[in-house]
């Protein structure tokens, strides 16, 4: 610079110096070069290589370098800016490469261009963990220097100029202007030593300790980023092809990165400690003590969280084989709001079947066995023959009917391919087939949603959108301008791609995916690998970065506050040093934060993808030879192999004390009690912040301790008896653990043996199975070993589910999937955590009142001790204080301990509540699904009618005539086996009947001699016996096979013929029954010669109908009353089932619920959106032949409505959508493994009426913790204005922080968790009437109100009487005595007469006494003893302070019940215009309402139909 007249001397800087300026350089850049050499391949830099305006460089540098002898290609990558070589180290050196680099450059005029700072340090720089050890020596050098200075007691200098250091390097604003002003490099440099120097001479030895630990950690990643790149340089850049990239001219971000947690901190608490500065200025007048508050807002904390999360996520992420080219990605993790994925990472490349459209008379199950056999996934379009069958590409064509092409048309949208079947010349079917998305893809995509995330697909096709969730797509061809245009509505955008594209470089975080023979995506912040597994590692990992960075600004406030005000109450002269070690304690918190999160990424379970087999449409031989086994099963080496593997992978924590204690301490309220105990600790109360820290633990400690033995309790319940199946293991058939069969076992299964994972069945006879806790069918099933292409779960005959039991029969099968892959383990994966609600919900939306309340009145207090001139310790120390009494520590502890006394409670009515949680969630429940099978039903079929054909009754009413037709059908039952048992349901139920009418074969004389089994193809089972001397032939089957072999019918004792009328009568009849939900079959019999066999179907003579029986799952007989009970109570109840609609109606019907409401099945349920839906499930009472995704989409429109959902079952068909109900129930007894692990609450002893108990004491949890709330908030509240009372009229707080201490000690634990712990006085029919808005609602409301009001009149009165007529301390004393006092009168008033709480507050109340009247204890608490009249005062005011509370409620009720009853005409006289039902079922499109039946008219209405008031 030149100034005029002054010549300014030259300076010539030395060398080392002009060294180190090469290689930081200054803001424009560095001149030092970079290079990399990694074998036989270098990477070095080039001066100008990204620069559009120099793109002439790259092409000169890769010719005169491919001239160099020895170098065997080269080539520039322009987005790195490096050359990359491939030579020989023995003919050509890296020195000469670099000369001819050098000489190109100065050819273009590039020789003093410096290489920019924006290009992130490449993964092999060592220049990082250089500088960052130059710092790490500094502050070593520090330290050293703050011993020698502590020992020789040298001078130190203020701590104010190290805080101000550490300002500036963590404040971000700050630092941007020093690097904007010197370069990045320069300024961690200049500031690291900065502030190593400023922490050795203000002798900070934390200080210095956390910056050593925070460069530690940066030189960790940058040395595992190395590590990384070099493991995969080799495989990411296979030549010259991965790296030809071209100068990119890409505009800058429409606007600035929108600010995250950290930001939004830094910003705040700048502003914050400006304005703290002239409060404490105006209210000290000390300028030195309020200048000090500046460092309170040094975000250190915040920004050091983050900064040590990022580090060791890409610590983590390299460790996985994920090269990071530019870690600042992973510190904008925490902003990352949508999700952009390329379609072809997502595409499997294989096509799937979509659609079968028979177009001729061909049948549908024809159409589709034909097209799967010829249909090829991998190449769809090649054209297939089979015989005279042919599937090609649908091109137009004469010979189809007309309008095939238009249709070929509608399936074509979407980018889905159109197929033609052809049988010989005529057109079958049109084939729709779509892209199948990869294996993991849909559950990355659905882990990317419950992260938060907005997920675009970018390029594909709409159909592959759809397959994926519906998402949004944009074209491939413009997805820079895609993101850019997201980014400028506020987006941060995360994509993932394998294109080599500048939509990398545009993104906020860019993803690069290596595919081998492509070109490397060296524009990506990180590399990944082939595949989806390492994406689930990154998706960790953004869903735990914001919630760090969240904690990270929580913890820099916590240091910030608790800092501030230490800085406030002692010496000014080290005010400064105080709040710095607030400020590096917050840090260290906030460091071992990050560095746990970032390590526990390194735990995210990738899921197994699910298989892609479709068992069913497999022959039992190509099963075999997919899963590696044979028909005489596993050899014993490979057995014991997969089962290793299989426990491997399985393998989970069991919940230990520990880590169930640290998930009881996340909650919400901990970390601003953690705040209180701080802020108690700043000024001096360190016996409160104790209690604080105290309550806190403990509370956590109960929780955990319950839920670890409640899990326990649930193991043994799970694993008490382990099943016994017998596999082949070389040949033999070997009994093993149920729990260890592995893919590939030969299974023989036998009547009454649960089937231990899915099986393909390879051979059986005679097989029936019971699917119901699959399906949800009481019927049996009938199994055989033919493959069935096309069908759904229920209709895989050739498949055993796990968890299904074989009712008849023996087989053999091989397991095909175990554990999580079964189609019970998928349902469970399908089951999605419910949405956050309960009593800590309220009672946090209740805290977020009092809190700022609580601060206020703290904040007040401690003005009013200003405005009266008191020392600053004495004024902060009494609102502090005052805000620390006033934090209401029970909360967690009453909700928790309440929870478990509920539990505890149900415990002793056989429920066993896994989750405590679960029981608010049961008092606020206003929505109950039933399963049916197994919950309203017995879960078993018995016989429910008889009939003559004519009339039916009941098995205990039966007349003459149908006593035959039970008779008969008891003839034509298989007898019973060995145990006295017999293995079909239906022959069970009717054996039963049989033996309660008295009919067994002994007692009716009948000899069997012959018999035909049931066969499914023949649908009946026929007998051949002798009775009283005569020979006969009964039989008993299904109506459609029996009734058509029946020549006359047995009417009234006479045969008549069965002609078309007869059998019109009859087939009416029959119909009434199965319109009932009943399964019929028909009896009949002949009489043959004596000398009749029954070996074939053609053996039986023409047929003598007899009558039916009925078959039903009979309903429990407790059902009714407890559904009567919580219709009653306002609940509403729905029936969820897969059974048929008939058979669920009828016992709706039967059980009173179905009050006109509609039936909606599966079927019509998946024609309905979502808000159709949510517009007319209010009307539904039946939900039949839903699926178990079905249940949940139930579930889901039911709380989307705003209705806390209870869900009941058994079966692992109910699963899902029990873990996504507020309140998940099992009925234990016979619970499958999937219903009890989803549920909550796991009844053991299958009684309905459990779950009418679990709701009542749901509801009575609720009563209880409103009488706890109210003595916590409302107490404390009544302390808040006694004191403000007391400060405003003495100048000071009539109460000294240890006796506020000592009211939190009587007033608020013991009494109020004696209050929750309670069982309140209140009838069950009552407690089911009320519910958590009449406990937790305006009523708490009042409650907190009446106690606050009461406490604080009290106290004051008392204080102020005993002011004027004594000492301040013999005031303090009475008004001690008359705060505690008046809150125990109301705890009493509160909990009646119940032991614990009489124990607890007479326990307070002589620890009071003892403490007031004891020398020595009572001058410790700032009291002095009291005498008669001094107790008369406090007595008195608390006895007319409780009495007041329980007038002034019931004055209020009162006049309350006048208004109404004077105003209740009114309404009497006007028109009810507001019928639920109605109001729901208009809201529904006419279209929706005309499907499902609900267009009824108002006069068709039940009076008790819809929702229940």
């Amino acid at each position: 610079m030149k100034v005029p007249g002054i010549t300014l001397p030259q300076v010539t800087l030395p060398t080392p110096v002009l060294q180190v300026q090469r290689w930081l350089g200054n803001r424009e850049g560095r001149h030092a070069r970079r290079s990399s050499v990694v074998g036989d391949r270098a990477h070095i830099e080039v001066r100008g290589a990204s620069a559009h305006q120099h793109r002439a460089v790259g092409p000169a540098v890769k010719a005169s370098l491919e001239r160099l002898e020895g170098v065997e290609w080269a080539e520039v990558d322009a987005i790195l800016g490096r050359a990359v070589i491939l030579f020989d180290p023995e003919v050509v050196e890296v020195d000469d490469i670099v000369s001819t680099i050098e000489d190109v450059e100065e050819a273009h005029g590039l020789a003093d261009e410096r290489f920019p700072h924006h290009v992130p340090d490449h993964p092999d720089d060592l220049e990082p963990v250089q500088r960052r050890a130059l710092a790490v020596g500094a502050d070593l050098v520090g330290l050293g220097v703050v011993a020698a200075g502590q020992t020789l007691r040298l001078a130190r200098i203020p701590a104010e100029i190290p805080g101000l250091v550490s300002l500036a390097d963590s404040q971000p604003r700050i630092r941007r202007a020093i690097e904007d002003r010197i370069g990045p490099p320069a300024t961690d440099l200049v500031v690291a030593g900065a502030n190593a120097t400023a922490q050795a001479l203000g002798q900070g030895a934390v200080g210095l300790v956390v910056d050593i630990a925070q460069h530690g950690v940066r030189i960790g990643e940058q040395l595992a980023r190395r590590s990384a790149w070099r493991a995969h340089e080799g495989s990411l850049i296979e030549g010259p092809h991965s790296v030809r990239h071209r100068p990119v001219a890409l505009p800058p971000r429409p606007v600035p990165l929108p600010k995250g947690p950290i930001e939004t901190y830094a910003d705040g608490a700048a502003i914050g400690s400006i304005g703290a500065i002239g409060v404490t200025l105006g209210l000290t007048r000390n300028p030195r003590r309020a200048a000090d508050l500046v460092l309170a807002g040094v975000p250190k904390a915040a920004t050091l969280g983050r900064e040590v999360f990022a580090a060791t996520v890409a610590m983590v992420l390299s460790g996985q084989g994920v090269v990071v080219l530019d870690p600042a990605a992973l510190r904008r993790l925490d902003r990352v709001t949508t999700l952009v994925v390329d379609a072809r990472l997502l595409s499997s490349q294989r096509w799937g079947i979509e659609r079968i459209e028979p177009r001729s008379t061909v049948s549908a199950h024809d159409c589709e066995v034909r097209t799967r056999a010829l249909f090829d996934p991998a190449d769809p379009l090649e054209p297939r023959r089979s015989g005279s069958w042919r599937l090609a590409p649908w091109a137009k064509d004469e010979r189809a009917p007309r309008g095939t092409d238009a249709e070929a048309r509608r399936l074509r949208r979407g980018g889905r391919k159109v197929l033609g079947l052809w049988r010989g010349a005529r057109l079958a079917a049109l084939v729709s087939v779509v892209e199948e998305p990869e294996p993991l893809a849909e559950q990355l995509v659905d882990a990317a949603i419950e992260v938060g995330l907005d997920v675009v697909l970018a390029g594909g096709t709409d159909a592959l959108a759809e397959r994926l969730g519906g998402l949004d797509r944009w074209p491939a061809t413009q997805v820079a301008q895609d993101i850019q245009i997201a980014q400028g509505t506020g987006q941060v955008v995360l994509y993932v791609s394998a294109r080599a594209h500048t939509g990398l470089l545009a993104s906020d975080v860019g993803v690069g995916v290596a595919l081998p023979g492509r070109r490397a995506p060296t524009g990506a912040d990180l590399v990944i690998q082939h595949g989806l597994g390492q994406a689930w590692l990154l998706l960790e990992a953004v869903a735990r970065a914001r919630p760090v960075s969240e904690r990270s600004a929580l913890l820099a406030v916590a240091g910030a506050t608790g800092g501030a005000a230490w800085g406030l109450v002692g010496s000014p002269r080290t005010a400064a040093t105080r709040i710095m070690l607030g400020i590096n304690a917050s840090a260290v918190a906030s460091m071992v934060n990050g560095a746990a999160a970032g390590l526990g990424t390194a735990g995210a379970t990738i899921p197994l993808p699910p298989s892609r087999h479709r068992w069913h449409e497999l022959t039992p031989a190509e099963v075999l030879d997919t899963v590696a086994s044979s028909p005489s099963g596993l050899e014993l080496d490979e057995q014991l192999r997969r089962r290793v593997g299989e426990v491997a992978r399985i393998a989970t924590a069991r919940l230990g004390l520990g880590r169930a204690m640290w998930e009881e301490l996340v909650n919400p309220l901990t970390p601003l009690l953690a705040t209180g105990a701080v802020l108690s600790a700043a000024v001096g109360s360190v016996t409160d912040a104790g209690l604080v820290m105290g309550v806190v633990v403990v509370n956590a400690g109960v929780g955990a301790v319950q839920r670890v033995r409640t899990e326990r309790a649930l193991a043994d319940l799970e694993h008490g008896e382990t099943a016994i199946v017998h596999a082949l293991i070389d040949g033999v058939a070997t009994p093993i653990p149920a729990d260890a069969v592995v893919v590939g076992d030969v299974l023989r299964l036998v009547a009454g043996e649960a089937v231990p994972a899915d099986c393909r069945l390879l051979a059986g006879d005679a097989i029936e199975v019971d699917e119901s806790s699959l399906t949800g069918e009481s019927h049996l099933v009938t199994k055989s070993a033919e493959a069935t292409p096309g069908a759904t779960v229920a209709e895989r005959t050739c498949m055993l589910y796990e968890g299904t039991v074989i009712a008849s029969g023996e087989a053999t099968a091989v397991v095909v999937a175990v554990g999580i892959d079964t189609e019970v383990g998928r349902s469970r994966a399908a089951a999605v955590a419910p949405p956050p609600t309960g009593v800590e919900q309220r009672l946090q939306r209740l805290t977020d009142v009092t809190i700022p309340v609580t601060v206020g009145a703290g904040v007040l207090v401690t003005g009013i001790g200003f405005l009266f001139r008191q020392p600053v310790r004495d004024a902060v120390g009494a609102g502090v204080s005052l805000m620390v009494a006033a934090v209401p520590e029970g909360l967690p502890a009453v909700a928790t301990l309440a929870q478990i006394a509920s539990a505890r409670r149900l415990a002793d009515r056989n429920a066993l509540v896994r989750n405590p949680r679960a029981i608010e969630a049961l008092g606020r429940v206003q929505q109950v699904c039933f399963d049916k099978t197994g919950t309203l039903t017995q879960g078993h079929l018995a016989l429910a009618r008889v009939s003559d054909g004519v009339v039916d009754v009941a098995p205990e009413e039966l007349t003459a005539s149908t006593r035959d037709v039970l008779r008969f059908a008891r003839w034509a039952t298989p007898p019973v086996n060995g145990n006295g048992s017999l293995p079909h349901a239906t022959d069970r139920a009717v054996h039963e009947a049989a033996v309660a009418a008295g009919l067994t074969d002994r007692a009716t004389r009948w000899v069997r001699r012959g018999e035909l089994p049931f066969e499914s193809r023949r649908a009946y089972h026929a007998v051949l016996g002798r009775h009283r001397g005569a020979t006969l032939v009964v039989v008993k089957g299904a109506p459609e096979s029996v009734l058509p072999l029946c020549t006359t019918w047995r009417r009234d004792g006479d045969a008549v013929p069965m002609d078309a009328e007869a059998l019109r009568i009859a087939e009416e009849h029959l119909h009434g029954l199965t319109r009932r939900g009943l399964r019929v079959l028909a009896v009949a019999s002949a009489s043959v010669a004596d000398d009749a066999a029954l070996a074939q179907p053609e053996d039986l003579p023409a047929l003598e109908l007899h009558g039916f029986i009925a078959i039903a799952d009979p309903v429990r007989p407790t059902a009714a009353a407890a559904v009567r009970q919580l219709l009653d109570a306002g609940i509403h109840l729905a029936m969820v089932t897969g059974d048929h609609p008939s058979t669920a109606e009828a016992i709706a019907a039967e059980l009173g619920m179905l009050n006109g409401g509609a039936v909606l099945t599966g079927t019509d349920l998946d024609l309905l959106s979502d808000d159709e839906l949510d517009g007319v499930i209010g009307d539904v009472t039946v939900f039949a032949r839903v699926t178990p995704l079905q249940k949940v989409r139930i579930v889901s429109a039911y709380q989307r409505i705003g209705r806390a959902v209870a869900m009941t079952g058994d079966g692992a068909n109910d699963a899902a959508a029990i873990r996504l109900a507020d309140a998940g129930i099992a009925l234990g007894g016979r619970a499958t493994d999937a219903a009890r692990a989803s549920a909550d609450v796991i009844v053991a002893d299958d009684r309905i009426e459990t779950i009418v108990d679990a709701v009542v004491e749901g509801r009575a949890m609720w009563e209880s913790v409103r009488g706890a709330v109210a003595i916590l908030v409302g107490g404390n509240l009544g302390e808040m204005g006694f004191t403000i009372a007391g400060t405003m009229l003495g100048g000071q707080a009539p109460l000294n922080p240890r006796q506020l201490l000592l009211v939190n000690l009587l007033t608020d634990m013991a009494p109020a968790l004696a209050i929750a712990l309670r069982e309140p006085d209140v009838s069950p029919e009552a407690l089911l009437r009320a519910g958590p808005d009449s406990s937790l609602g305006p009523a708490l409301l009042r409650d907190i109100g009446v106690r606050a009001g009461t406490t604080a009149s009290a106290a004051t009165a008392a204080w102020g009487i005993a002011r004027l007529s004594g000492t301040p301390t013999r005031a303090r004393t009475v008004g001690l005595a008359a705060l505690v006092g008046t809150q125990l009168g109301q705890t009493v008033v509160a909990g009646g007469t119940r032991p614990t709480v009489l124990i607890a507050t007479g326990v307070s109340v002589a620890a009071l006494v003892g403490v007031i009247q004891t020398p020595g204890i009572s001058q410790f608490f700032g009291c002095r003893p009291l005498g008669p009249v001094g107790w008369s005062i406090a007595v008195s005011s608390a006895a007319g302070a409780t009495a007041a509370s329980i007038v002034i409620p019931w004055a209020a009720d009162r006049a309350g019940a006048a208004i109404i009853d004077a105003v209740g005409g009114i309404g009497d006289r006007l028109p009810d215009l507001t019928s639920p039902a109605l109001a729901l079922t208009a809201a529904v499109p006419a279209p929706a309402r005309s499907r499902l039946g609900l267009g009824r008219s108002e006069d068709d209405a039940s009076p008790t139909g819809g929702d229940q008031p």
